[in-house]
């Protein structure tokens, strides 16, 4: 499946905020987790979110790519 990523330059629901970039993925699945701070550091993530939420794609070639939930915007291509 075909995903369009908007990523946004902070959190999305802040006043001001603007898309830094778009990027499409070829994915076969995603999800949304929940994590504390000491959970996502743990799993090696780097970008803390303010929510706690993570979005996590699973790629095509079986890599998977975290990113910050409310950071980001995901619209399905197909």
């Amino acid at each position: 499946m075909k995903l369009l990523l908007m990523i946004y330059n902070e959190c999305k629901y802040w006043d001001g905020v603007r898309i830094k970039k778009q990027v499409e993925y070829c994915v076969t699945g995603y999800e949304v987790q929940w994590y504390s701070d000491d959970e996502a550091k743990k799993k090696g993530i780097t970008d803390i979110d303010e929510s706690g939420e993570y979005l996590i794609l699973s790629l095509e070639n079986g890599e998977t790519v975290t990113f910050c939930n409310t950071h980001v915007d995901l619209c399905v291509l197909g």
